[in-house]
């Protein structure tokens, strides 16, 4: 239920299998008021047996959407942390735009309710678009979680491909 590291992800595994049990990879694409509504993503990924066996489960825990990704090792692990890296981009990017705008005299609110009406009409970017808007974006900016998910993220993807695309992210984060 923690966004892990596909290495991470691989040990923990190995140690379940020796001890004759099965990980189940089940992050967790949701704040806390998504899952009192029973709104959560989750993305999972084990043993199709396991699998059905925990459905039931994450639903029962608030799972809406509950989208299998086969039985391989990290896959659902790799589905969080692209789902964090691209949270972390909408943010930032919301951030600076708004910025741009009210350094400019324009109206942010207006603006990002345009946007997220129009163009970016996503629960990420009117979620995150209000939160900037009302200045509480330190709360994602200045927390540690979405730091640790992208620094993963970075490593497995210079680690296969060439040097990070993005690099003006190696200086946010």
């Amino acid at each position: 239920m923690s966004t892990l590291s596909p290495d991470t992800s691989r040990k923990l595994t190995a140690l379940h299998a020796e001890h004759d049990s099965i990980l189940v990879e089940a992050p967790i694409f949701g704040v806390p008021q998504a899952a009192v509504a029973c709104q959560l993503s989750i993305p999972m990924a084990g043993p199709q047996k396991a699998k059905e066996r925990m459905r039931p489960i994450l639903e029962a825990m608030g799972g809406l959407n509950i989208f299998d990704f086969g039985e391989k090792v990290s896959a659902a692990n790799q589905v969080k942390l692209v789902g964090n890296f691209m949270i972390a981009s909408a943010v930032y990017t919301i951030r600076e735009a708004l910025t741009m705008v009210e350094k400019n005299g324009g109206d942010p609110k207006a603006v990002i309710d345009m946007l997220t009406q129009t163009l970016f009409n996503a629960p990420i970017y009117k979620r995150y678009g209000q939160i900037v808007v009302d200045k509480e974006d330190h709360l994602f900016t200045h927390n540690n979680i979405p730091l640790k998910d992208v620094g993963i993220f970075k490593k497995r993807h210079n680690k296969w491909t060439r040097p990070f695309l993005c690099q003006v992210y190696y200086t946010i984060f």
